[in-house]
């Protein structure tokens, strides 16, 4: 699992959307959806690598998809992690 944001609700009752701050153009912006989310994966598979070069993508694959907490899912329908 990882945020993806979703501008329409806001969980935390800050008064803005749940929407993830990122890069956007020149400037940051608040988006949604899995091009935020891949960026949090994508980092996490860089550190595995990182840590250990000879890791196939298979590899790293299985240590993110093994390291999920079940305990971790959200009440919005979201996997493990």
């Amino acid at each position: 699992m990882a945020p993806g944001g979703d501008s329409s609700i806001d969980l935390n009752q800050d008064g803005q959307g749940d929407s993830i701050l990122s890069t956007f153009e020149n400037d940051y912006d608040f988006e949604q959806g899995t091009s935020m989310a891949a960026p949090h994966v994508t980092g996490v598979a860089a550190l595995l690598v990182a840590q250990n070069p000879e890791l196939t993508h298979a590899q790293v694959e299985s240590i993110i998809k093994d390291a999920a907490d079940p305990q971790g899912q959200c009440n919005e329908g979201c996997g493990a992690g």
